[in-house]
């Protein structure tokens, strides 16, 4: 395998045995990422409604992952136009923004170009032709199946786009005048390239429910998308909406960020976890480890403020709790084990075992 450039944020991966070892990579994370955020959930104690919107919105993650690896299986070896997959080197080790962006459009698109294809028995009996007759290589029929393979994934599972709708699911009522509902969204963050997960619990007034339907809904999504970046102050964001509209009260933000993803070979960022990776020798081309990142931010109390004619309800929010995590395969967590250095310790190492399963170690 040749040496990628490092000297560059992005790098577009063409060399056919670069791109497949890297879909090898992201195909295993996506196996092993479900089975981490459901080991997140246990340990944030997460409620059940969160649980499931974290999970939905993972998987659409998860879903885009593995589409991408189809996408691009056969690109190299093609020669097709677009065969580069582009990567982002020094930040998140994930692909660049701009791929998900065309991976949401070509998903919206999926059901109409699919029908435009030749179907895949079509193209497996084209494929036998050129193999038995011609006595040729078919590696551009090949890459039409990957690409059909690609568009039959995008319509059949939905994938994260770059921001998804806002979903409320409403919790029941929790005080004589108060009602709750669950706030969650999703991005893919322009800057950072990684995905980010909120989810925030919301109180209003009992009897008025925040619906789809809701005229303040546009504003609340302009507001809560305009400040999803991931390094943005928690408090900051449910401060802003707390403050926007004197009926609705967000009790608890959480925000879940995954990434970066650190591979030996693909990834030019320093970090200690990618020192580990780097010293697992031989096998370093097959090891990886994600980053995630869990934050929440709760209500200490309630303040009121009092006007001439009314008196309005303000958050006082505690500070943040943040934990860092890391999905990882075995030789890199037994490797920290073994060095028993203090870079690790107290962090959570979700690991995936030979079976697939995910467990996790402190």
């Amino acid at each position: 395998m040749e040496r990628i450039d490092l000297t560059r944020g992005f790098a577009q991966i063409g060399e056919d045995a670069d791109l497949r070892a890297y879909l090898a990579l992201i195909a295993s994370l996506a196996d092993a990422v479900p089975g981490a955020m459901e080991e997140c959930a246990h340990r944030e104690d997460l409620m059940p409604e969160e649980s499931g919107e974290l999970r939905a919105l993972t998987w659409l993650w998860v879903n885009g992952l593995k589409a991408i690896s189809l996408k691009y299986a056969m690109a190299a070896r093609s020669g097709a136009e677009g065969a580069c997959l582009t990567i982002d080197r020094t930040g998140s080790g994930l692909p660049i923004w701009q791929e998900v962006v065309t991976m949401a459009q070509e998903a919206e698109a999926a059901e109409a170009s699919l029908a435009e294809m030749p179907s895949a028995g079509e193209i497996r009996a084209a494929m036998l032709r050129q193999i038995l007759r011609d006595q040729v290589s078919p590696a551009r029929l090949q890459h039409a199946m990957s690409q059909r393979l690609y568009r039959e994934a995008l319509a059949e599972n939905p994938v994260l786009p770059p921001k998804t709708r806002l979903a409320i699911q409403p919790l029941g009522q929790v005080a004589a005048r108060r009602e709750r509902c669950l706030l969650s969204w999703a991005i893919v963050d322009v800057q950072s390239n990684l995905p980010v997960i909120y989810l925030m619990d919301l109180h209003h007034p009992a009897g008025r429910p925040l619906a789809q339907e809701d005229p303040r809904l546009l504003k609340i999504r302009a507001l809560l998308f305009g400040m999803s970046d991931p390094d943005t102050d928690l408090a900051l964001i449910a401060e802003s909406l707390d403050e926007a509209y004197a009926d609705l009260h967000p009790k608890q933000l959480r925000r879940f960020v995954l990434g970066p993803f650190h591979t030996p070979v693909f990834t030019a960022s320093k970090s200690p976890i990618l020192e580990v990776l780097h010293a697992t020798g031989p096998s370093a081309a097959r090891e990886w480890a994600l980053g995630i990142r869990c934050e929440t931010i709760r209500a200490a109390r309630e303040t009121v403020q009092a006007g001439v004619f009314s008196s309005t309800s303000r958050q006082v929010y505690a500070a943040p709790v943040s934990r860092q995590s890391y999905l990882m395969t075995p030789l890199p967590f037994q490797m920290i084990c073994d060095s028993d250095g203090p870079d690790f310790t107290g962090i959570a190492k979700h690991v995936v075992g030979s079976d697939g399963r995910v467990t996790t170690r402190v």
